[in-house]
């Protein structure tokens, strides 16, 4: 019996960049119409090819195969890296409309898993979840770090951010910095549109009268 010949395959699944279509006849063996996620391309892969990618006639080294065997599925970080493809690839995801139907991709290099963990295992703790520096970019290195929950709540398309020090920081940052109350600093900044030098330079009790600026 052919190897693969029992596997379940069903349209969505994904194999590197190129995702199922459908089964077609092939007498070379089983094979599927696929969809290359990234080029749009459709072409007719052998199911041995997908899993062991050899598709397109690229050939990864052992380690950069989809199907390695890396010893982390179904960790915490496989599951996040899963969950970050589901949300900008997958249509049928819930949270795909707030991802990548409004345009945010995954980097190619991180279609592999083992690219992924290479790029941010270092600072990885189980406390902290991925999160995109800038909410409107892409999955990639450059723009993702590891955060807590509250660093993640402060961190939305709706979330304040300020020049301090030549930097650009949303107000949780800098209250950190500066050791001045987030809510304090939204008031001067927003409120009472202080510069950003007055709001941080006042002691964190000092009191602001109504109206003053």
């Amino acid at each position: 019996m052919p190897s693969g010949y029992k596997r379940l395959v069903k349209k969505g699944d994904l194999f590197n960049n190129l995702e199922i279509i459908k089964e077609v006849r092939n007498k070379s063996g089983r094979s599927f119409l696929c969809k290359n996620i990234i080029t749009k391309e459709e072409s007719v892969k052998r199911l041995c090819h997908l899993v062991t990618g050899y598709s397109k006639g690229i050939v990864y080294k052992k380690e950069e195969r989809p199907g390695y065997k890396h010893g982390m599925s179904k960790t915490r970080p496989w599951q996040i890296w899963m969950g970050i493809k589901a949300r900008c690839l997958n249509k049928k995801e819930q949270a795909y409309k707030d991802y990548g139907g409004r345009g945010i991709k995954i980097c190619d290099k991180w279609m592999n898993f083992k690219n992924f963990w290479d790029d941010m295992n270092k600072d990885y703790n189980d406390e902290m979840t991925i999160d995109r520096i800038d909410v409107n970019g892409d999955y990639c290195k450059e723009n993702c770090r590891w955060a807590t929950k509250q660093e993640q709540r402060f961190n939305k398309r709706n979330t304040k951010w300020v020049t301090y020090k030549g930097k650009k920081v949303n107000l949780m940052t800098l209250s950190k910095e500066t050791g001045i109350n987030n809510k304090l600093l939204y008031q001067r900044i927003f409120t009472y549109g202080w510069s950003i030098e007055k709001a941080t330079s006042l002691k964190k009790h000092s009191r602001i009268k109504r109206g003053f600026k």
